[in-house]
């Protein structure tokens, strides 16, 4: 497959992913982040996505 796709920037743990998304808005931060929900067999994870503000980092 020869498909477009953002540069991407990981964690050390490659639970968090950042980018930057660019559009007719501008160039906006995005953040992925997967989290284990504890105390689930096999493993079970939470996916959340979202922008990330340069102010407070959330």
């Amino acid at each position: 497959m020869n498909l477009e796709r953002y540069e991407f920037f990981d964690s050390n743990d490659y639970y968090d992913y950042e980018f930057y998304s660019e559009g007719p808005k501008g160039r906006i931060r995005k953040l992925v982040t997967f989290a284990k929900i504890p105390g689930t067999e096999p493993p079970i994870f939470n996916l959340a996505f979202g922008d990330r503000f340069a102010d407070t980092g959330n």
